[in-house]
């Protein structure tokens, strides 16, 4: 082998070296230019989206509270007969419940037995009648809207016991609108009281 032939046998090795630290200088910086790509891919699809623009009505509508519970004065009473026997009574004539024990809002009077509706809302009533000892045993009232009624009550006592009819009613009431309870049956009869005999009535939502 020449001289010359020795010489470069002796730098080949050091010349791929070099080449192979060329190529993994090439391949780190190939690697990290992936890399950063896939983070920022990855950063892209978790990054929070702006929201879709919506129109003023679906933006208004979402906006709203489900439920909105104005302030509302409660309307409410519960009336009785305080007397032992509420006698007397006609076919016809209003039962009058003459001792108001709640009466928000003021609008059930104790003076005539006639609640008077101060707003448009749904109103539940319930009404309880005790009969008195014969002869004066039956009775038959109703609960009355305008004049109208709603429900029917039916109250008959045997010998030495007494029986009670009640009846309870939901109806839409608009301002001004009234309710009361009225004897239907028979010509002249007698209710026993002692609180026995009641009249409750609540608002349960505005209309």
């Amino acid at each position: 082998m020449s001289a010359k032939q020795s010489n470069e046998a002796a730098r080949q090795p050091g010349v791929e070296v070099q080449s192979l630290r060329a190529q993994l200088a090439r391949t780190s910086v190939e690697c990290g230019t992936l890399k950063d790509n896939i983070d920022n891919y990855e950063n892209s699809q978790f990054r929070e989206k702006p929201p879709a623009q919506e129109d003023k009505k679906t933006a208004k509508s979402r906006n709203k509270p489900k439920y909105h519970h104005p302030k509302q004065e409660p309307i409410a009473f519960h009336a009785v007969c305080d007397v032992q026997k509420v006698e007397g009574l006609c076919a016809g004539q209003v039962i009058r419940f003459e001792t108001p024990l709640l009466n928000h809002g003021d609008s059930y009077s104790p003076l005539d037995g006639v609640f008077t509706a101060p707003i448009h809302g749904l109103f539940h009533f319930s009404v309880s009648i005790l009969s008195d000892y014969p002869p004066k045993n039956h009775v038959e009232a109703e609960v009355v809207k305008n004049g109208n009624c709603l429900a029917r009550i039916h109250a008959y006592s045997a010998e030495r016991m007494r029986d009670q009819g009640s009846v309870a009613v939901t109806t839409e009431l608009h301002a001004q609108d009234k309710v009361w309870v009225r004897l239907i049956y028979p010509a002249t009869a007698a209710i026993f009281g002692s609180r026995w005999s009641s009249f409750t009535g609540h608002l349960i939502a505005k209309l």
